[in-house]
């Protein structure tokens, strides 16, 4: 959740640096059993999306996670 609430302040290139490594772990929570994890991680991809969308899209994997 600290995630998607600070996603909106940094500069893209440094967030980037941050978040690209991390994307494929992050995606990978919708895949928990517990509803209020995935809600959150939903709530934290969109930050993510609005504020730095070309991070979701940076590599092949991360973009295979939508289709």
């Amino acid at each position: 959740m600290a995630l998607g609430a600070v996603s909106d302040g940094p500069d893209k290139r440094a967030f980037a640096q941050i978040l690209t490594p991390s994307i494929l772990h992050l995606l990978n929570m919708f895949k928990d059993i517990s509803i209020k994890v995935r809600e959150a991680i939903a709530w934290v991809t969109f930050q993510i999306c609005c504020h730095h969308a070309e991070v979701m899209v940076s590599t092949p994997e991360s973009t295979a996670m939508f289709v």
